[in-house]
């Protein structure tokens, strides 16, 4: 049995980014939040790639940059 892995909706979307910045200490407001989940690319890489992104702007200027 084969089961297709479906695109994340905006409600999981949220939820991955608010989750695993928080992981990484990275304090985001709501409606930015809101903002990034209307405009990603909707595919687990991307979300993923975009929080590294972010964890690594963030180390980098040694602030949580939102």
């Amino acid at each position: 049995m084969i089961q297709d892995i479906q695109q994340p909706d905006d409600e999981l979307i949220f939820a991955l980014l608010v989750k695993n910045l928080s992981d990484r200490q990275i304090v985001i407001e709501k409606k930015i939040v809101d903002y990034i989940v209307k405009r990603i690319h909707r595919s687990y890489s991307k979300i993923f790639d975009f929080i590294y992104k972010i964890d690594e702007m963030s180390l980098k200027k040694k602030n949580s940059l939102i």
